[in-house]
């Protein structure tokens, strides 16, 4: 197995490949996204970004600076329904 070597590797089941065996850093010791962690698995090794830290990063739609559903930007960092959000700032503003 080589999660952890740095390639994102879809072959043997590498779902992120941040180059470590670490934990709580968004890609896990099992080549696995952390909860609220998008990682850009277009290279390598894969970047993972946490949403509800208040900056839109790379595939996020919206991050306004926590998980909480239903307050316009949900847990995964998309705009919900019936909601719009200023996302040229950060944390992002939703309503």
């Amino acid at each position: 197995y080589h999660c952890g070597n740095g390639l994102y590797e879809t072959a043997i089941g590498d779902q992120c490949d941040d180059g470590n065996l670490a934990n709580s850093d968004g890609c896990s010791s099992t080549c696995v996204p952390e909860a609220n962690y998008v990682c850009n698995t277009a290279v390598n090794p894969t970047p993972c970004y946490l949403c509800g830290n208040g900056v839109k990063e790379y595939l996020e739609a919206c991050d306004d600076g926590n998980t909480t559903p239903l307050d316009g930007c949900s847990a995964t960092c998309t705009i919900e329904a019936n909601s719009t959000c200023n996302v040229l700032v950060d944390p992002s503003v939703c309503d």
